[in-house]
């Protein structure tokens, strides 16, 4: 059941939206997602082993070690972050990985690793695809923030329902609820912003 708050969306609003960015953006043939996986343990097969025997498709294992000999420079970070769509990450070593992968990966939120618990008897399967299914959002100091909600290979539908679904999330996150946000847009990361909620001043008031 929608939010009292979600009433306020408009929900053809957000529809037209989806429909002119998917438009306006040349739709790609779809692809597996490239995932990575920070481990903590030591380099062996065992990580991979698993991951296999439970049918989970990560693309690279990175061991917590190899990321600390291996990706020291600037430019051996910077390929890493241009490298995978994903990073999953140990919850065991998450407080550790922003001075190991630089300030790339927090700056612009979209490729904060996402917390896994990858201990030797968790459920690895339903971890990562929970991690897999939902988005993160880093509310920082300013007054924006950034959330992954879908691709441009998507359908209309399924990228409509992610944003109805993130939108009800950031109400329920978000300090005030929707009293706490001024406006949504929806943008790719190189087209103009569309709007789909703006909280408005009353202009009323000032009269």
């Amino acid at each position: 059941m929608a939010s009292t708050a979600m009433a306020k969306i408009n929900e053809d609003q957000v529809s037209k939206a989806v429909k002119a960015l998917l438009k306006w953006k040349k739709l790609q043939s779809k692809k597996p997602q490239n995932l990575n996986s920070l481990s903590d343990e030591e380099e062996n097969e065992e990580d991979e082993k698993k991951l296999k025997s439970e049918g989970i498709s990560i693309t690279k294992v990175l061991k917590f070690t190899k990321l600390k000999s291996e990706y020291k420079s600037f430019d051996s970070k910077l390929d890493l972050y241009g490298s995978y769509e994903l990073f999953l990450a140990d919850k065991r070593v998450m407080n550790l990985l922003p001075g190991l992968l630089g300030k790339q990966f927090y700056k612009k939120k979209r490729k904060v690793p996402v917390p896994v618990d990858l201990r030797g008897n968790s459920n690895w399967k339903e971890e990562i695809e929970r991690a897999c299914s939902s988005t993160l959002l880093c509310l920082g100091s300013g007054t924006c923030s950034v959330l992954k909600i879908g691709r441009g290979g998507m359908e209309n539908g399924e990228v409509m329902e992610n944003v109805l679904a993130a939108i009800d999330g950031i109400i329920e996150f978000v300090p005030k609820k929707l009293n706490g946000v001024r406006a949504f847009h929806l943008k790719f990361s190189d087209s103009l912003a569309l709007p789909v909620y703006e909280d408005l001043p009353d202009q009323s008031a000032k009269h």
